[in-house]
Parts: C-alpha cells; sequence; structure tokens
C-alpha cells in the first residue's frame, strides 16, 4: 500500500511541477518584456523629447 501510494503522489506531483515551472518561465520572460519594453518607449520617449526641444 505504501508503495502504490508513494509512486501516486509522484505521478501527480511532478505534472504540477512541470506546469509550475512553465508558469515560472512565462512569468519571468513577461518581466523581462515589460522591462524591454519600458527601455525602449524611455528611449523613445527622450529622443522625441530632444528633438521637440531642438525644434522648439
Amino acid at each position: 500500500m505504501r508503495s502504490s501510494s508513494c509512486k501516486y503522489l509522484q505521478l501527480n506531483y511532478q505534472p504540477n511541477l512541470f506546469r509550475r515551472l512553465a508558469l515560472l518561465k512565462n512569468y519571468v520572460m513577461y518581466q523581462q518584456f515589460l522591462l524591454i519594453n519600458q527601455k525602449h518607449n524611455l528611449e523613445s520617449y527622450q529622443r522625441n523629447s530632444k528633438s521637440y526641444l531642438r525644434q522648439n
């Protein structure tokens, strides 16, 4: 009984673990994307404000 319940737990736990890892990976990639996007927006804003200040 004990060994079979242990196997059952391992089988049940493993996919959950992989799912959590995948979610974590997606979350990290999304955060990196947000950071890169923010940086890009900031750089383009700075460029635009510089050119705007030169024009006026």
